[in-house]
């Protein structure tokens, strides 16, 4: 019986353990800000991070910072992507994300802290029923509006964009594995020519979150470079609840 005992407790033991393994999703709500602000998505219980990218100076060439509820609800969000246009620094008053310094209301918020609109240019965001936002529609003009999908896990899959110069999508292709999802390629075409691709490899944390990131970015022709700042290494500082 004690044989018995003891391999009964072990095998508890282990199956424990790898139930505590197991990767956990992305909550929709910050899959969704990640898409919106475009930061990488976090895995599990997120009560902060702050996510940078470093040129070969050492300077910060990007900066996502963010603070959450344990309910996954953003609280603070500062932004600082050159690539994206975005340099925000943003509380959540009530139903609203307002500027820190002067107040000012830029994102309205749904009961679930989902964005439902940006103030500052008239786009709407669109959701699921599974909570995740899935289209950004600008109602002035139609070729800023984006388009978002998702797989199982949560993580963003799949961008597109009708832009004037034909419609552009970005795939993520080849994950190494549901552990590691960001060691993946990202795929970019306009009118389905391909741009080029960004392939990133990272080190993961015990959540199977990404904390730092060699990125490698590939143009389809060498007359038309990718911007430089995608190769700048990440790196990405976690607290969990």
């Amino acid at each position: 019986m004690k044989n018995v005992a003891a391999l009964t407790l072990s095998t508890l033991f282990l199956y424990g353990c790898d139930t505590q393994a197991s990767p956990e999703p992305v909550n929709p709500i910050f899959a969704s800000y990640s898409n919106i602000f475009g930061f990488e998505p976090i895995r599990g219980k997120v009560k902060s991070f702050l996510q940078q990218q470093h040129d070969e100076q050492g300077r910060v060439s990007s900066l996502f910072q963010g603070a959450l509820t344990a309910a996954g609800c953003f609280t603070e969000l500062k932004v600082v992507a050159p690539l994206m246009g975005l340099d925000v620094d943003l509380l959540k008053e009530g139903n609203f994300l307002v500027n820190r310094g002067d107040k000012q209301k830029r994102y309205a918020l749904k009961d679930n802290c989902l964005p439902e609109r940006n103030l500052a240019d008239d786009t709407r965001y669109e959701s699921n029923d599974k909570g995740f936002v899935t289209a950004a529609i600008n109602e002035k003009d139609a070729g800023k509006n984006s388009y978002f999908e998702y797989d199982a896990s949560g993580f963003p899959s799949k961008i597109s964009q009708p832009t004037p110069t034909g419609p552009f999508v970005a795939i993520i292709k080849a994950t190494e594995s549901e552990e590691k999802k960001r060691n993946n390629t990202i795929e970019t075409r306009v009118k389905d020519v391909l741009l080029g691709e960004v392939i990133t490899r990272c080190e993961y944390d015990d959540h199977f979150n990404a904390t730092d990131c060699k990125i490698t970015s590939k143009a389809a022709e060498k007359d038309k470079p990718l911007p430089k700042r995608l190769d700048d290494p990440e790196s990405t500082k976690i607290e969990y609840y």
